[in-house]
C-alpha cells in the first residue's frame, strides 16, 4: 500500500536533493570563501534536503494516509485532503518530515563527498605512477561515484 505514491515522491525527490545540494555547494563556496569545505557541505546538505521536501511532502502524507487504511487509493486521499484543507493541507507533516530527514542528509551527503574525495585521491595516486605527467582530474566518471 501507497509504493506508487513513494516512488512518484522519492526518485524526484532524490534527484532534487542530490542535484540541488551540487548547486548549493558551489554558490555557498562561491558567496563565503572562508567557509571550510565540511562548513560547506553541511549547509549545501540542509539546504538541498529542504529543496527535495517541498516535492516530496504531499507524497510522504498520502502514502502514509493509504498506508494507514484511512483511503483505499492516492487519488481518494488526494481529493480528501484538498477538499477538505486545499493545497496546503498536503504540507501537513512538513516540519516533521524536514526534521526527520536533515539529520540524515547532514551526514549522507558529506560523507558522499568524503568518499569521493578519498577515490579522486587513489585515482590520481593510479595514474601517476602510471604515468608521472598524468593531470589530476577533479571529478569521477558517472561509474566511479555509483561505487562510492
Amino acid at each position: 500500500r501507497g509504493l506508487p505514491s513513494s516512488l512518484l515522491g522519492q526518485v524526484p525527490n532524490g534527484m532534487l536533493v542530490y542535484g540541488s545540494y551540487e548547486v548549493y555547494k558551489r554558490e555557498i563556496h562561491e558567496r563565503f570563501p572562508d567557509l571550510s569545505p565540511n562548513q560547506v557541505r553541511l549547509m549545501a546538505a540542509l539546504l538541498g534536503d529542504a529543496t527535495g521536501s517541498v516535492w516530496l511532502a504531499p507524497f510522504e502524507r498520502t502514502k502514509q494516509s493509504v498506508q494507514a487504511g484511512l483511503f483505499t487509493s492516492i487519488r481518494a486521499s488526494l481529493k480528501s485532503v484538498v477538499s477538505e484543507r486545499g493545497i496546503l493541507g498536503l504540507y501537513s507533516g512538513f516540519k516533521a518530515q524536514v526534521i526527520r530527514d536533515l539529520a540524515f542528509h547532514a551526514i549522507q551527503l558529506p560523507l558522499y563527498d568524503s568518499i569521493k574525495d578519498a577515490r579522486l585521491t587513489q585515482v590520481h595516486r593510479q595514474r601517476l605512477s602510471e604515468s608521472p605527467h598524468a593531470e589530476k582530474r577533479t571529478d569521477l566518471r558517472p561509474i566511479e561515484s555509483m561505487v562510492c
